[in-house]
């Protein structure tokens, strides 16, 4: 049976090779492979390889110093497309003096473009990001000058006299996840993670174009001792494994916890009174979108101003 080879984060760095595209996985520096992406940036730092790479991330994956910020370096990314952007400082400034292609699509219809592409489909077709700067005729999410001129990756389809975006298929030759456990077979959990994310539909994405999966895990457990219906991403997608050998530092459970049971809700905390928040203009727009809400309205929320103002005002 396939079996994952079994790396240190330095072995792993050295499998990727240049001009090739990579689809990090995570949000923040949630199920960011930092010992990975470590790994990649001494190797570069060292060698000047690898060099001229594409970098996927439909989520940002930094702390403002971790995480992909690992790839700001001068020749390392050649293009990067993604979602998020808060908290890369270093990349932005790469991106704002002309320094590689960036590309900039939604969030969520970029993690569903992973879907659509594990499903040979002629890449994601939906409604969002019609008339805004996602659109080609506006623009195509393309974030700086040098991007202008360089192929777009979104078009328009008309379908039954309806106009619709899509978000073209991107071949990935490596996709790096993360996950708590992993069998001596490959088979990987994300129990202690704090979110589930996209791992499963972008690594099919990856094999779906011949790429490679290497995953970071905490733990490697006995073949056979995994509860099948835990298993996130079974071992025979998965080709190489690293076991992080640092997880306080560099397998976070988040920013600011290495490990909180309740985000990966094994314990539920009780609710405290935080009081009540100063008036600002983010809980002004906070309290003005609720004035939208009606009874039995389904709320959806989302990080940022709903997240940090909405519950405790």
């Amino acid at each position: 049976m396939k079996k994952p080879l079994f790396l240190n984060g330095n072995e792993a760095a050295a499998l990727i090779e240049d001009n090739k595209t990579v689809a990090t996985i995570g949000m923040t520096l949630v199920s960011a492979s930092e010992t990975i992406l470590k790994a990649l940036e001494k190797r570069f730092i060292e060698t000047g390889h690898p060099r001229n790479l594409t970098l996927l991330h439909s989520c940002g994956q930094s702390d403002r110093d971790r995480g992909i910020q690992h790839f700001a370096h001068d020749g390392m990314l050649g293009r990067i497309v993604g979602g998020h952007w808060g908290l890369q400082p270093r990349m932005m400034e790469l991106i704002a003096n002309n320094r590689l292609l960036a590309y900039n699509l939604p969030q969520g219809q970029f993690a569903q473009l992973y879907r659509s592409m594990a499903g040979g489909e002629p890449g994601k077709i939906t409604k969002v990001g019609l008339g805004t700067y996602i659109d080609p005729r506006l623009g195509g999410g393309k974030m700086n000058e040098i991007t202008q001129d360089a192929p777009d990756i979104v078009d328009v389809l008309t379908i039954d006299g309806e106009e619709y975006m899509r978000y073209k298929s991107i071949p990935i030759d490596y996709c790096i996840i993360r996950g708590t456990a992993i069998d001596e077979l490959g088979n990987l959990t994300t129990d202690e993670e704090a979110m589930m994310l996209e791992v499963f539909p972008a690594v099919m994405a990856c094999k779906k174009y011949g790429g490679k999966v290497i995953a970071q895990v905490k733990y490697k457990v006995k073949a056979g001792s995994l509860h099948c219906k835990r298993v996130t991403v079974p071992g025979v997608f998965i080709d190489a494994a690293v076991i992080c050998p640092e997880p306080e530092t560099d397998h976070r459970q988040t920013h600011s916890f290495a490990m909180n049971p309740a985000y990966c809700g094994d314990i539920k905390v009780p609710d405290e009174d935080g009081g009540i928040l100063p008036l600002s203009v983010r809980k002004a727009i906070g309290r003005r979108a609720l004035t939208e809400l009606k009874e039995n309205d389904v709320l959806n929320v989302g990080t940022g101003i709903p997240n940090d103002v909405v519950g405790p005002s």
